[in-house]
């Protein structure tokens, strides 16, 4: 009693280890999917402000160096005005070309007149004497919105003259944020100036309405003054006060109403990104509903519940079974001394003498078996583990060196610098450890694989998670039993499968198994110990008439003697060496197919070779399929039912 508490103690407390450590395992794993779904957002932001940053920086240099042509200082319109056709005609992007002199006046390369005095991008430019890039603004002579691209015009002495702008389509700063919304279910990318409107929203009601009037109103302050310092906290925004949340790298999280024109979600948290865009007083920012995080996480989620509710299922069956051991011992100890006592002496030495002969016979053929499968596995289970163990090393100094590159592209693309790319691929031979890594990858996946197909040979062989009968293939029999003996097999034994067609059979697979590995191991044993050249086993199935299946296991051993054929069922009786065979192998098998399943086995053999053959009829009779032999020993049969 002792002894089973201390067990059920040690599983109890193995139980609440194995949770804890399941718990933590859990934490560590939402962190890092909660991280590495955050970084995959900004890097999609980043990627954005990037493709619009560098649209924009074309721009500029594009009208600067327009700007700065001689053409534009001279006094003769006709020519400056053909200079200035041909490039709108040359570049896509330009709708116009205005040349505008200091008091706003200008004259475009259609010979239309206007002032922009009023303009803030012609003040801008008029004060600090640099180019810029204008907020989007519906033109006033074609009525769609543009972003005007401005330049200053220099006289020979530096002096500043006039500006030269260029209208270009809005269009990419819109195309760039519609990308974001195609990134995530029910996002949405937006844009805002420096004046806190926005210039780009999916909503077009949104455009031109002031962040304090959106739904991004609690971030006005920070959208507005482009915040980039990510050392402070960011706040989660809410009904009641901001309450401080989970710093990541430069997201804000607030609570904001479902928009209809944007997206179908119930009002609910959304995680918004943004950063500030180096060509423009813009901010480019991605929005995006928490719940899409919350999905992200139903697979972890799932698995933590499934993994608890195993768990507790584990405790609750190791407390059902103390309580079960506990009554049964209970019972056990009224019962013991009413149970000894009609007892005699006469029937208790026999049953004793029964038993023991049973355990010592039993006993010794599940020994010899489980020698020869146990060596077999442990070679076969070993091969592939190394292969694990042994590439692991290598997979994870890879996959560091491709981390390392990759975590540098990043950078030297923001920085615009190929060659130091070109320079670090070289250097780590990028390559060579992609194609490598994969090549690993494939040796572990062989490795595992081989190592489940093992296991799953035995359990099949075994049966033991399965009904005693039930209707079985017994190709798929033979097959595994091949399978456990292919460390046998490999060393030049052939193996020719002749096999019929056979239907499913009510039978005792997991005996049946044990019939086919005492064949074959036995046929094995014999070209072996005669050192037969070119050994090979031939196995041979059919249908007899449509009532009786018929198997046969052919070798081209040395053959058994005529005196010996006719012990050959008997029990303890062997022909292989002391030490070699119990003599049960083939006895046990006799029984198992004459009378656990009303068939045959015979033999016929010559001195080259032997062949044993089973005849199993189709349908068992009834009382076959009910009776079931507790011993496997013919004269020691104890039946029951």
């Amino acid at each position: 009693m002792k002894r089973a508490i201390i067990h059920y103690a040690i599983g109890g407390l193995s139980l609440l280890v194995v949770g804890a450590g399941g718990v933590g395992l859990y934490l560590s794993m939402r962190n890092l999917t909660i991280n590495h779904w955050h970084e995959a957002q900004q890097a999609d932001l980043e990627h954005a402000a990037i493709e619009l940053d560098a649209w924009l920086a074309l721009m500029r240099r594009e009208v600067e160096t327009v700007a700065a042509a001689p053409i534009l200082r001279r006094p003769n319109w006709p020519e400056t005005r053909a200079y200035l056709s041909t490039i709108v005609q040359r570049s896509p992007d330009f709708h116009l070309c205005a040349l505008i002199d200091r008091a706003g006046d200008f004259r475009t390369d259609r010979d239309r007149t206007g002032n922009a005095s009023d303009r803030t991008w012609f003040q801008q430019v008029m004060a600090t004497g640099d180019s810029t890039v204008s907020d989007p603004f519906v033109s006033r002579s074609t009525g769609k919105t543009q972003v005007a691209v401005a330049a200053p015009i220099f006289d020979s002495a530096q002096q500043l003259v006039g500006v030269l702008s260029c209208p270009v389509p809005a269009t990419r700063l819109a195309a760039i944020a519609s990308d974001l919304s195609a990134g995530e279910p029910d996002s949405y990318g937006f844009a805002n100036n420096a004046s806190g409107l926005l210039i780009a929203h999916p909503n077009a009601e949104r455009i031109d309405v002031d962040l304090a009037q959106t739904e991004l109103a609690p971030l006005r302050s920070a959208l507005v003054n482009r915040v980039t310092d990510t050392s402070q906290p960011l706040h989660r925004y809410g009904a009641g006060d901001p309450q401080q949340a989970t710093h990541y790298s430069n997201p804000a999280r607030i609570a904001i109403p479902a928009d209809p024109e944007v997206n179908s979600t119930e009002p609910d948290d959304v995680l918004v990104f943004y950063t500030t865009l180096s060509g423009s007083a813009w901010t480019l920012g991605y929005a995006v509903p928490a719940a899409n995080l919350r999905a992200s996480l139903m697979p972890l989620n799932a698995g933590a519940a499934v993994m608890a509710l195993l768990l507790a299922s584990s405790l609750g069956l190791l407390c059902w079974s103390f309580w079960c051991q506990h009554q049964r011992l209970e019972r056990d100890n009224a019962t013991l001394e009413q149970r000894v006592t009609e007892r005699t002496a006469e029937l208790q030495g026999a049953l004793q003498t029964l038993q023991n002969t049973q355990i010592q016979l039993v006993q010794g053929e599940k020994m010899a078996a489980l020698g020869q499968l146990v060596a077999g596995i442990a070679h076969e289970i070993n091969n592939p583990t190394n292969f694990i163990y042994g590439n692991v090393t290598h997979a994870r100094q890879y996959l560091d060196e491709l981390n390392r590159l990759l975590t540098a592209l990043l950078p030297l693309a923001r920085q615009s610098n190929p060659e130091m790319v070109a320079a670090l691929v070289a250097d780590v031979e990028l390559d060579f450890l992609q194609g490598d890594f994969a090549k690993l990858l494939t040796s572990m996946q062989h490795g595992a694989e081989r190592t489940r197909n093992i296991v799953l040979s035995l359990r099949n062989f075994a049966r033991l998670d399965e009904a005693p009968q039930k209707a079985v293939n017994l190709h798929d029999g033979i097959d595994q039993t091949l399978t456990l003996l292919s460390n046998r097999l490999k060393h030049g034994v052939k193996v020719i499968r002749n096999y019929g067609n056979l239907p499913l059979m009510e039978c005792y697979p997991s005996q049946l198994n044990q019939v086919f590995m005492n064949l074959l191991v036995n046929a094995l044993d014999a070209m072996e110990a005669a050192s037969t050249s070119q050994p090979t086993l031939t196995i041979t199935t059919g249908c007899v008439a449509g009532e009786q299946m018929v198997l046969s296991f052919s070798d081209n051993g040395p053959g058994i003697p005529p005196e010996q054929q006719a012990r050959i069922f008997d029990p303890f009786f062997t022909t292989k060496a002391v030490g070699k065979g119990t003599g049960l192998g083939l006895a046990i098998s006799h029984q198992i197919v004459v009378e656990q399943h009303a068939g045959k086995l015979y033999l016929e053999s010559s001195p080259v070779g032997t062949t044993f053959t089973l005849e199993l009829p189709l349908q068992p009779t009834q009382s076959l399929a009910h009776n079931q032999t507790v011993s496997l020993l013919p004269s020691l049969a104890v039946k029951t039912g």
